[in-house]
């Protein structure tokens, strides 16, 4: 099919999406710095405080009930997609008959979840090669963790009502009082050597106080008079979406927390940490612009389900020139920022981090380009492409770490999560075009990349001409960072 054409720039319509985007985010955005500040003025603080091979199990287990987080079933991101669809219908009574029975089947589901982890939690341990004096700690953290997971899966069920409905400063404040919580728990943990089981108590606090903001705030948009279940020819549709999102979902956090898993299992818990630690920030760089997802999906969803599928093209295309001039800027200083950032940040023990950052950066960029036309797909209801997208990359990232493993070490495998990224972008595009009545163009002709590149030298150059004056520390990652100014200017200013 056909994509949409230059002709969908529209000023004024540019700037109205722009302004709607430009709120969302900012709402999205403010909390992830404030998580930003926390990291960085806290981790050599905490890995001094807890101990490198403490430090480095913590990361394991928030690594491993990361990944239990996608066991939903696809409930949560396919309830986003309807609650969008409902929204701009303004139809609260399938939102209200969607969220009781999702949170039902949440409840069932994870009853299992949670007893199968109860028991295998011990083995967990095991297989990671955990040591026996944190094995007790460590066994409290990953069962606790569990648990607050399920917690988050329902929370998230509100959530999503607040972001269909662009409500993002609710979720925001929440968001701004649990890291809080978070940053004062983490104090009191080291400075009373509580280990795991301080950090496992932080974790309950912060999501009590997340949940007591957001809950109340979600009843506005829901009807009382229509609680219940959903029809069962509407649950079984909703159903078939769900577990092929679920798949996409687990291979694409799979993809992205291979290496700290492959590091952990390979060299053991203990030390994983500088794998983990790159992988872990460079991932945060990441979600700072990934902020705008759910604004977006929630701009183009209510489009489809006022105007239809037709109409709302044009915006997808609208959507996505914006985000993809937006996010190369930032991934272009980043990626040269972030290595030498994270050397003058951390211990001299994980100065490799720096540069896992920088490789998993560098494949992140391709894919969170073309996150418009998965949005954009997930929104007519075809997660299958997300599936096929993420199989293809699951394969080229085991093929190639196989192949890289032994020849390069532990930098290989990084490298093989790199390039399967970029190899399954390309293939989702391929396979969007012939699945799809009308598609947004593609994403790589959005891409101003003389000004990313000419960004990416000047940054590289100036980062490494004074790497050796920046200072240790949390200071040296800011200073970094401020390095990185002149080069987005060069962007800024030409494109």
């Amino acid at each position: 099919p056909p994509p949409i054409g230059d002709d969908a720039s529209d000023p004024p319509h540019n700037l109205r999406i722009g302004r709607v985007l430009a709120r969302g985010t900012s709402w999205q955005t403010g909390p992830q710095v404030v998580a930003w500040v926390i990291n960085i003025g806290m981790t050599p603080y905490v890995i001094s405080g807890l101990g490198a091979g403490r430090y480095s199990i913590f990361l394991l287990i928030n690594t491993l009930t990361m990944m239990l987080s996608t066991f939903d079933g696809g409930l949560g991101l396919s309830a986003l997609r309807y609650y969008t669809l409902y929204a701009g219908r303004d139809d609260r009574a399938s939102t209200t008959r969607l969220l009781v029975t999702v949170s039902a089947v949440l409840g069932a589901f994870f009853s299992v979840i949670f007893t199968a982890l109860l028991l295998a939690a011990p083995f967990v341990l095991s297989f990671f090669k955990v040591n026996a004096q944190y094995r007790l700690e460590s066994l409290f953290l990953l069962r606790t963790l569990t648990v607050i997971v399920y917690v988050v899966f329902i929370r998230n069920l509100f959530n999503s009502i607040l972001y269909a409905r662009q409500r993002f400063r609710t979720t925001a404040i929440a968001s701004f009082a649990s890291y809080a919580v978070y940053a004062g728990g983490l104090v009191l943990t080291v400075q009373h050597g509580w280990g795991l089981w301080g950090i496992g108590y932080t974790f309950i606090a912060q999501q009590s106080v997340a949940s007591l903001v957001t809950l109340p705030a979600t009843l506005h948009y829901l009807d009382r008079g229509a609680i219940g279940w959903m029809k069962r020819a509407d649950l079984v549709e909703f159903l078939k979406y769900a577990w092929k999102v679920q798949i996409a979902s687990f291979i694409t956090l799979f993809t992205a927390q291979k290496d700290q898993l492959v590091a952990a299992y390979l060299l053991s818990a203990q030390l994983s940490g500088p794998y983990g630690q790159g992988a872990s920030f460079a991932e945060q760089l990441r979600l700072l612009p990934y902020n705008a997802i759910s604004p977006m999906q929630a701009l183009i969803g209510s489009t489809v389900g006022h105007d239809g599928p037709e109409a709302a093209v044009g915006t997808a295309a609208r959507v996505q020139r914006m985000w993809v001039r937006g996010i190369t800027g930032w991934f272009a200083v980043g990626i040269p920022a972030c290595y030498f950032g994270i050397r003058a940040w951390l211990p001299a023990s994980f100065e490799i981090s720096g540069l896992v950052g920088a490789i998993l950066l560098a494949g992140f960029f391709f894919f969170m380009a073309a996150s418009v036309l998965l949005l954009w797909a997930l929104t007519l209801g075809h997660p299958e492409l997300d599936v096929r997208y993420g199989v293809v990359g699951l394969v080229i990232n085991v093929v190639l770490s196989l192949i890289l493993a032994p020849t390069v070490g532990m930098i290989g495998v990084v490298c093989a999560t790199a390039i399967s990224q970029i190899a399954s972008v390309l293939f989702l595009t391929w396979d969007a075009r012939r699945t799809l009545p009308a598609v947004p163009p593609w994403f790589a002709r959005d891409i101003p990349w003389l000004p990313a590149m000419g960004a990416l030298l000047i940054t590289a150059l100036v980062e490494f001409g004074l790497h050796d004056v920046v200072p240790k520390g949390a200071l040296g990652l800011i200073s970094s960072g401020l390095l990185a100014i002149p080069g987005l200017l060069f962007y800024v200013q030409i494109v």
